[in-house]
């Protein structure tokens, strides 16, 4: 008998995603294990996604989906993907500017460390921060939250070497251990005045 293994469910318009539940068909996207998306100029994950005559929903970005992808151009997330997995875009290259949907509330382990191009980083969601999540971003001088953030755990921003500036916002209730270290630009910390956790005393 001749098996065959995958490292996904399956594959539509180039890119590949694995289901996450068959009852609420959800899906999450993942890669080919072959560096599916090296040869990509731009990807757009798209909200839902037709697959064998049903309409999945697209809800996550999988462990490692982007892993070691450094040529791409442009990337966009639709609005309603809800988590980014453990270095989905761990060394991810070749944009400077990246922008999470609201849709998004969690950012996994290490899912964008080490991702030495970026230099701008827009959060519109409510979120969690996982711990190393942009551990050696070492290029990245803004960070923008415009939803808000619930935590930020253990070395979430370790050695975001170029970062200048940060504003905490209201809803942040837990800041990890080592979270900000080796972040040798950073100046000052601003804090939301609504915050009921944290204030900021001095800068």
């Amino acid at each position: 008998i001749g098996l065959v293994a995958r490292a996904f469910d399956f594959g539509e318009d180039g890119i590949y995603y694995n289901i996450v539940s068959s009852e609420e068909r959800t899906v999450e996207v993942t890669n080919n294990g072959n560096n599916s998306y090296f040869n990509f100029n731009w990807i757009d994950i798209p909200a839902t996604v037709e697959h064998a005559g049903h309409t999945f929903k697209v809800v996550g970005i999988g462990a490692r989906a982007f892993s070691d992808c450094r040529h791409l151009d442009g990337i966009t997330l639709a609005e309603g993907i809800k988590y980014i997995g453990e270095k989905a875009f761990r060394r991810f290259g070749g944009i400077s500017s990246f922008t999470l949907p609201a849709s998004v509330d969690s950012i996994g382990p290490y899912a964008f460390a080490e991702y030495k191009d970026l230099k701008s980083m827009t959060i519109k969601g409510t979120v969690s921060i996982a711990e190393y999540a942009f551990s050696s971003c070492s290029s990245m001088q803004t960070l923008s939250f415009k939803g808000n953030v619930t935590r930020i755990a253990d070395y979430a921003f370790d050695h975001c070497e170029a970062l200048t500036s940060l504003t905490i916002p209201s809803g942040v209730e837990s800041i990890g251990d080592f979270a900000f270290l080796g972040c040798y630009a950073l100046t000052s910390f601003k804090v939301s005045s609504s915050n009921e956790h944290y204030c900021s005393v001095g800068g």
